[in-house]
């Protein structure tokens, strides 16, 4: 497997720039720069409405992003933030099975369902 790949899985992501997602964004700017095949599972945008939905398959800065399907409550909502993680978590689950990465994974725990997900996965 070569090294020059990474699969980002996290649910904020560009352009949803508020902590998580501008961080995660800034890492995987920085890896493509230096040549790394940055691929990121990510959600919808949740804080940043006006956006609409994005497409489920775009790029930026030279990484691919493939946007998983969830639902879109307001994240300072609580029971809606945890629907999202859980819907999120549950898209993750199913992209896991069906598409089987192989690339190096690098999982936020935000949602913190997704990191056993991935684990069970590459047991598997």
């Amino acid at each position: 497997m070569p090294q020059n790949e990474l699969l980002i899985i996290c649910q904020l992501f560009h352009p949803e720039l508020v902590s998580t997602g501008q961080t995660m964004t800034e890492l995987a700017e920085a890896l493509s720069a230096k040549g790394v095949d940055v691929e990121v599972w990510c959600g919808q945008p949740t804080i940043n409405r006006d956006l609409g939905r994005l497409a489920s398959q775009t790029s930026h800065a030279g990484i691919r992003i493939r946007r998983l399907r969830g639902t879109r409550f307001p994240k300072l909502n609580t029971p809606g933030r945890v629907v999202n993680q859980l819907t999120f978590a549950g898209s993750v689950l199913t992209n896991m099975v069906l598409r089987r990465p192989r690339r190096p994974l690098l999982v936020l725990t935000n949602p913190p369902f997704i990191a056993p997900i991935c684990a069970l996965n590459r047991l598997l």
